[in-house]
């Protein structure tokens, strides 16, 4: 199991990513993460150096600022790094905002 923590520049909110790579899945736990707005929704990318980045799934958080998701990972996945984007609701191909969270895997 590795473990990254992914964070923000200043005030929360942060995450961690727990990527199991015998079972080739990441389960991301965000803390003080708003709901996301109306029409809205946080997305997952895994990003490996040179490479653009990989949508590893959408999810939002409750009212408590609280999101737990699991996520599968496509066969031979290899990232450096994770971030995290708030994109259109239903997510998208490549990430249409600057990640807010951030961190090494």
């Amino acid at each position: 199991m590795t473990v990254a923590r992914l964070v923000s520049q200043g005030q929360p909110p942060s995450a961690q990513l727990y990527w199991n790579r015998t079972r080739n899945t990441i389960v991301i736990a965000a803390h003080d993460l708003p709901p996301a707005p109306a029409g809205r929704i946080y997305q997952l990318w895994g990003i490996a150096q040179g490479s653009n980045p990989v949508s590893l799934g959408t999810f939002d958080s409750d009212l408590t600022g609280r999101a737990v998701a699991l996520f599968s990972l496509p066969p031979g996945a290899r990232f450096q790094t994770g971030a995290v984007t708030e994109e259109p609701a239903g997510g998208s191909p490549q990430p249409t905002t600057d990640p807010f969270l951030i961190g090494a895997i």
